[in-house]
């Protein structure tokens, strides 16, 4: 199996085998005007996303998503070909290279009918909706956990009693920066916050015990003195920030 980018002259393979899945699945449950809807989107919106695809001499299988925000598209594989893990390699694929690009999730509406197969490689359910006769669920993969319980370094560059940038008369309650080794060695300044120190600092080396992921707004890590914490802390400690965000907060939980 061998799983790749799909160049442009190779996008209308991808389009042709979902249609041919779309068709032999009686439109996957769809209306007849959702299933024209879906077909012209295909159609239109096709050639606009980047695809991977999973290979066994022809093509058995494809991912389509949107890379400007990591969203999920499309993924279909032969019915034949099925749970052969085509469907899991794909998303890992993606996972690494959206990580690698700096993206800390991946988004997808699934259809209710696959339910399982996405919970099963991780993903979040968010919000249920209807389109034109099939269920759908929003859901997110969160490409940051495997960093819980790892150590590493913040560079602080607002110290804790300094007056916030934005909201008038807050200070920082703690001490906030950045990732350092993700801003070394591939160019990202992840947001931290340093909990459990009560003065200023200018580095800090601790634990990432919890990250908070902002709907829509990226994420913010919580690095500790050590893998054991005060859960009531650190949501007191961030409130002052995060009162303006929908939010949800992934924790270490120490073995």
């Amino acid at each position: 199996m061998i799983i790749r980018q799909l160049q442009q002259d190779e996008i209308q393979q991808g389009t042709a085998l979902i249609r041919e899945v779309f068709e032999a699945e009686d439109h996957l449950g769809y209306d007849e005007e959702g299933a024209k809807a879906f077909l012209s989107l295909l159609e239109r919106k096709g050639g606009e996303l980047s695809w991977l695809g999973a290979f066994e001499e022809d093509l058995q299988g494809v991912l389509a998503w949107n890379p400007d925000t990591m969203h999920m598209v499309y993924l279909f594989v032969r019915e034949e070909k099925r749970r052969r893990r085509i469907g899991t390699f794909l998303v890992e694929e993606l996972s690494k290279r959206a990580f690698d690009e700096g993206f800390d999730r991946l988004t997808v509406n699934a259809r209710t009918d696959v339910l399982e197969f996405y919970e099963f490689n991780g993903f979040v359910p968010l919000s249920h909706s209807e389109e034109n006769g099939v269920g759908r669920v929003s859901m997110e993969l969160p490409l940051a956990d495997r960093f819980l319980g790892t150590l590493v370094t913040v560079t602080v560059e607002h110290t804790v009693g300094q007056l916030h940038e934005v909201y008038a008369d807050e200070q920082y309650p703690c001490n906030y920066g950045y990732i350092e080794e993700l801003a070394k060695y591939r160019g990202i300044f992840q947001d931290a916050y340093v909990i459990g120190v009560h003065e200023p600092v200018d580095s800090f080396r601790g634990y990432v015990t919890a990250i908070i992921y902002r709907y829509g707004h990226g994420s913010v890590w919580v690095v500790t003195p050590g893998t054991v914490y005060s859960r009531d802390e650190v949501i007191n400690t961030v409130a002052f920030q995060e009162q303006y965000y929908d939010t949800r907060i992934v924790w270490y939980q120490p073995k």
